[in-house]
């Protein structure tokens, strides 16, 4: 018999005796009994809402073990078709969207301070990379945003998967991929610090991301056929990590290096496996490449092909007092990406293919205003021309037709000079004097 079938037999038991005995003892008695009907009404339906939270707790339990059997089953295929071992169990984190954003802002807080933020934005915007003030930390978390089925934190080694893993297994191979590359490669001091180095930072990312995407595919192929895996591989893409419609409007500096190293990096990692399978790709993490040019032609990695080391001397006495912003390479992706709006994509391919290596600097004027150098090396004096014919289509755009190279910026002019394979632009100089012995200095 229930609890609350046996407090109203006691409650009925107790009123019958009433007659018996005095009105003010019947009386508390009954507000006894009413208090404990009250008190066991109360502990029923607290058992009941325990029990309520049992069965929602063992629902969720039972979803987590099987999404983690899933894990474990993924993870044994993904063994065998990358050929890189589990060293140690996964460690798995389930999360919710909004954790998941919280995650990524304080990784991104974490490798990138905000002065250097405002420091490398003024640089890259003095040369048309980027807007002026954009607000690069903000955009990546926005870009990231909804669309994060989930994310291999190398920092933790730690796998963090959304509960309702909206991308579902497919997103979650390229995950796990990441996982094995971890634990063979370690991926932290493999990514290095890459502040000051855009380019050599896109050819590890290009191997890395190549590496987790080709994993995928292979999944993926083994369901369906490689046409339709190939068909889908953009809205794959953009499925694990970013939105769609944001990543639209995002500067192209920025869309290329999100994007670019899972498609140039996919296409690097297939030439490394023809020439030699799985062997020559776990090569490439012992000896990762060092730029996009790299990643770009894969038979001038093969072939042991190096960037020219280029420099920019030291300054001071020719700036004024200038403070040093950031000083960056930009590579041949980036030189592309640069020329691709003024010339158009093929055109600026070509204008960057014969890249040698480069450095920019980036200054601060007293004034406030941003001066940049940049010096650039090229594989021919024929490669070199190529690519002055193209910067002269992107500074007209910027700043007008000029004269002898010359140009008017808002803040001062802008030379471009060129001497057999290498190239230097100084621009935002306070006059053509300066603008002349800066380019002087770096022996042009």
């Amino acid at each position: 018999m229930g609890q609350r079938s046996a407090a109203i037999l006691v409650v009925t038991a107790a009123l019958a005796g009433c007659s018996q005995l005095g009105t003010t003892r019947c009386e508390r008695d009954r507000q006894a009994l009413r208090d404990a009907l009250r008190k066991a009404r109360d502990e029923a339906r607290a058992l009941a809402a325990e029990r309520d939270q049992l069965r929602a707790d063992l629902l969720v339990l039972r979803e987590k073990m099987k999404k983690q059997k899933v894990i474990v089953e993924m993870a044994g295929d993904l063994v065998k078709l990358r050929g890189l071992p589990l060293r140690t169990p996964l460690r798995v984190a389930w999360i919710d969207a909004k954790r998941a954003r919280d995650h990524m802002k304080q990784e991104l807080a974490r490798d990138v301070p905000e002065d250097f933020e405002r420091r490398y934005v003024a640089t890259l915007a003095r040369l048309g990379l980027l807007p002026t003030g954009y607000r690069l930390l903000q955009s990546f978390i926005e870009l990231m945003d909804e669309q994060v089925a989930g994310f291999y934190d190398p920092r933790l080694r730690k796998l963090f998967i959304r509960r309702d893993m909206p991308a579902g297994e497919v997103i979650l191979s390229h995950e796990i991929a990441h996982a094995l590359q971890d634990q063979s490669y370690p991926l932290r001091p493999l990514q290095g610090d890459r502040k000051d180095q855009d380019d050599r930072g896109f050819a590890v990312r290009a191997l890395v991301e190549g590496d987790a995407t080709l994993t995928m595919v292979s999944y993926l192929r083994r369901n369906i056929s490689l046409w339709k895996v190939m068909r889908m591989l953009p809205d794959l893409l953009t499925a694990l990590f970013m939105d769609d419609s944001r990543l639209k409007a995002a500067p192209a500096y920025i869309r290329a290096g999100l994007v670019e190293p899972y498609l140039k990096g996919l296409e690097f990692v297939q030439h490394l496996k023809r020439v030699g399978g799985l062997a020559r790709v776990n090569q490439a993490f012992r000896h990762p490449p060092v730029s996009s040019e790299q990643i770009l032609h894969p038979h001038k990695y093969i072939a042991g092909e190096q960037p020219v080391k280029v420099t920019i001397p030291d300054l001071a006495k020719l700036v004024g007092g200038a403070s040093v912003l950031h000083e960056n390479t930009l590579g041949e992706i980036g030189v592309s990406v640069l020329l691709s709006e003024s010339a158009g994509s093929l055109l600026a391919g070509r204008a960057a293919s014969g890249w040698g290596g480069d450095r920019l600097r980036g200054y601060r004027r007293a004034d406030g205003q941003v001066l940049l150098v940049w010096r650039s090396a090229w594989d021919s004096r024929a490669d070199a021309i190529q690519f002055v014919d193209g910067m002269l289509l992107h500074l007209r755009g910027r700043y007008g037709r000029g004269r002898k190279r010359i140009w008017r910026t808002r803040g001062g002019v802008a030379v471009l000079r060129a001497k057999g394979s290498e190239v230097v632009l100084v621009d935002n100089a306070r006059d053509p004097a300066q603008a002349r012995a800066i380019a002087r200095a770096c022996g042009l």
